[in-house]
């Protein structure tokens, strides 16, 4: 019985990882520009003596969506959004400032203090998605640390937003059927433990 209640467990923890992830795509339902964060999990035999009859889940590469979220017209000039694939690159270990004349500039963290390199235009890239990593700051970064190639095809549409790629409707009906997974898995403990009790009475009496 301890091996169904150690597989019913697994799969009920990876369960609540998977409404996490769910929960926090939904709180960024109307985050600009953000990309929904996906779960895999994988089946992996039991290994023992007896035969590989059973499985547990473990976790796989957590991955993203990186297709493209609606682009939200705003009018406001200084409003961009990439138009279909892309996006806006900013150098790693890097400071950009704003000054009060408009002008954009970067300052280098990795030296010294001294004069702003002053950026000419706005860097638009388009990486291989399978490369990029996503960071706890929720910004994408190449898995190697070199920065993205510049990328002469992508586009950008002034006066407006890309909005989040998450489709509410499709992440609660998602999270319904994670609950409802969940409260099998309790399901399946509790029925070990019954059996269990059953068992120790049936030994207790013979």
């Amino acid at each position: 019985m301890d091996r169904l209640v150690y597989t019913a467990a697994t799969g009920a923890r990876h369960t609540m990882e998977q409404q996490a992830t769910v929960s926090n795509n939904l709180a960024n339902a109307t985050t600009t520009g953000f990309r929904a964060q996906l779960d895999t999990f994988r089946a992996v035999p039991v290994v023992s003596e007896g035969l590989p009859t059973r499985v547990f889940v473990v976790d796989s590469t957590v991955g993203s969506d990186f297709r493209s979220g609606p682009i939200e017209t705003t009018g406001r000039p200084l409003d961009i959004a990439i138009r279909d694939q892309g996006m806006i690159a900013v150098p790693p270990d890097t400071k950009i400032t704003i000054a009060s004349d408009g002008t954009v500039s970067v300052n280098d963290d990795n030296y010294a203090p001294g004069p702003a390199n002053v950026l000419g235009r706005i860097k638009l890239v388009n990486p291989d998605t399978k490369t990029l990593l996503r960071g706890d700051d929720g910004l994408f970064r190449q898995a190697d640390g070199t920065p993205a190639q510049n990328d002469p095809n992508v586009r950008v549409v002034d006066g407006a937003v890309e909005g989040s790629n998450v489709n509410p409707v499709d992440s609660m009906v998602n999270m319904i059927s994670l609950a409802r997974q969940f409260e099998m898995q309790m399901s399946l403990m509790k029925n070990a433990e019954n059996n269990a009790a059953k068992a120790t009475q049936i030994l207790a009496l013979s």
